[in-house]
């Protein structure tokens, strides 16, 4: 601080204000960046709640039941749960395949309806995971077992990261009643669940049982795109250009006018003290004028010449009266 003291004014003056300006355009860029940041984000809860609607709507109803499709692997594990054959209508074949329709519950239905989206040009996509599966399609990635570490270590119900160009969020699953029915105790799970998906041996957790009430179980886990710094700048509207702009043009005119009014009568003032201090010939030293009438003016620097001036005189009168009289 003391070196800057020393230096001179006008660099004082420049250096303080590139500062300026450096603050001032990195709190815009920080203010459009975080913008952006909160908008992924909000995208994110949006894609989040949308995901968990569809799967409480299911886990209300008891599952949903879905028209088997003719080409689809039956015997694939985390397609299908019981069977339902419906009534067909008078007059129609009954080996028809679309009268055949078969059970999803939460789980499942939102595995096809993620798949969907994944194929979709949609720019988000979800998934649900867990790291106590039924499906072992369903691992989770390691963003997700960061995810899931730390809701239960913290309590948190949603973790999010950026990782190169997109943002990835979490949102807490827990385990409800209904999660219970089928992920509870082994041996309370439905004869068809228990079918299709094994228990653990020597144990009641694991394979997608041994959920408790409460507990973070799993994560709905959302992708959306994240903006790149130039891709933030390029999208900016033409009013956060103008503000910058704006302000910009205020610090300029701020500055000049510190230039104009301060540095350089301070500079002017400073040569004329050090012409006043090392010339052989007061008479000589030429005496800048700041204003018309200095001595009435309410500028301190005015009022600094004018005192100055009037040492110049007196100076000039001492050094005339001893040169004409002698000491």
């Amino acid at each position: 601080m003391r070196r800057f003291r020393r230096l001179k004014i006008i660099h004082q003056a420049w250096l303080i204000t590139i500062l300026i300006v450096a603050a001032v355009v990195s709190c815009f860029l920080f203010w459009a960046a975080d913008n952006a940041r909160k908008a992924e984000l909000a995208h994110s809860r949006t894609v989040a709640d949308m995901a968990d609607s569809l799967r409480q709507l299911v886990a209300r109803n008891g599952g949903i039941y879905v028209r088997r499709q003719a080409d689809e692997d039956l015997g694939k594990v985390g397609r299908y749960l019981s069977e339902y054959v419906a009534e067909p209508n008078p007059g129609e074949p009954v080996d028809q395949p679309f009268h055949v329709f078969h059970q999803k519950n939460p789980f499942l239905a939102l595995a096809d309806y993620s798949a969907e989206v994944q194929q979709s040009p949609a720019a988000a996509k979800f998934r649900l995971t867990s790291d106590n599966m039924m499906n072992p399609a369903n691992q989770p990635d390691l963003f997700d077992l960061q995810a899931l570490g730390v809701m239960r270590e913290t309590g948190v119900s949603e973790y999010w990261q950026v990782k190169g160009e997109v943002l990835r969020y979490a949102r807490a699953l827990r385990a409800d009643k209904t999660c219970l029915a089928c992920h509870g105790r082994p041996e309370d799970a439905p004869a068809v669940v228990r079918s299709k998906y094994k228990a653990p041996d020597g144990g009641r957790k694991g394979g997608g049982y041994g959920y408790t009430l409460g507990e973070v179980v799993g994560v709905t886990s959302v992708t959306v795109p994240h903006t790149g710094f130039v891709t933030l700048l390029v999208q900016q509207s033409w009013g956060f250009w103008i503000s910058i702009a704006v302000i910009l043009t205020l610090i300029a005119f701020v500055f000049m006018q510190l230039m104009r009014g301060v540095v350089k009568p301070l500079m002017r003032l400073s040569r004329y003290a050090e012409d006043i201090a090392h010339t052989d010939d007061l008479c000589s030293v030429r005496q800048p004028v700041f204003d018309a009438d200095e001595s009435s003016s309410r500028n301190e620097i005015h009022q600094q010449l004018f005192a100055l001036k009037a040492l110049h005189e007196s100076m000039r009168s001492a050094v005339d009266h001893i040169t004409r009289h002698g000491r």
